[in-house]
């Protein structure tokens, strides 16, 4: 599948989750809130600092919104590659707007912003091939600063065959659960279309290979993950 057909089919993918996103993404992600606080949880800077925070696949502004709570003087770049996801998220994000920036673009290519002190990425790496997250990983240390953190909280996938085919499974049982057997199968079809989750284990040697330190993985259900690391001045 070349780069414009796959951009395509996750275009399509997310325009097949974007109406009443909110809603049901707390239907397909287990513990969603415990998720979301886990991705904040990497950014262990004083609440008074003013920081600028990437938000890669900023979707609705969830994750965005949460930060610009917890830090009343950071601001948020963000990027997403459906133009009606960063519509969502100029709504939600509407009383900052002297602190939010928003672009529709790839993250895989995309020019990034110079130099941010942290970077987020909630449930949207996995839409890139395990190549385009290992040279993406590469390109997020460069545009950190010294001291910045990497958090990511995303849908994983693990080298041992059988703890991915468990998990899996009892993912598709959790959304079977909320969804029913209908909705669940067509949104269960649509991640096997759409979306290419890399082993964590392997996202953790990239993310070390990259050159990040103190590399963890602070949260685990599932099929799901939040994990990260920090540049550190060497």
């Amino acid at each position: 599948m070349s780069e414009s057909e796959r951009e395509a089919l996750t275009k399509e993918h997310i325009r097949n989750l974007v109406e009443n996103y909110d809603e049901i993404i707390r239907k397909l992600i287990p513990q969603y809130e415990e998720m979301q606080q886990s991705v904040l949880g990497f950014l262990d800077f004083p609440a008074d600092i003013e920081i600028a925070v990437l938000d890669l696949g900023i979707g609705t502004g969830e994750t965005a919104q949460r930060i610009l709570e917890a830090f009343p003087k950071s601001k948020i770049i963000g990027i997403d590659l459906s133009q009606e996801m960063v519509e969502g998220a100029k709504q939600r994000l509407a009383k900052y707007p002297e602190r939010v920036e928003l672009t529709v673009g790839n993250m895989a290519d995309v020019e990034l912003p110079e130099s941010v002190d942290a970077i987020v990425s909630t449930l949207a790496i996995h839409h890139l091939t395990g190549e385009q997250k290992r040279a993406l990983y590469q390109k997020l240390y460069r545009h950190l600063q010294t001291g910045g953190v990497l958090s990511l909280g995303d849908l994983v996938t693990f080298q041992d065959p059988k703890k991915a085919a468990r998990t899996e499974q009892d993912w598709k049982d959790f959304i079977f659960g909320t969804l029913g057997q209908e909705q669940g199968q067509f949104r269960f079809d649509e991640y096997k279309k759409g979306d290419i989750p890399s082993p964590l284990e392997s996202q953790i040697e990239w993310l070390k290979e990259a050159g990040f330190q103190d590399v963890s993985v602070n949260w685990e259900l599932m099929n799901y993950a939040v994990f990260g690391g920090r540049k550190i001045e060497k």
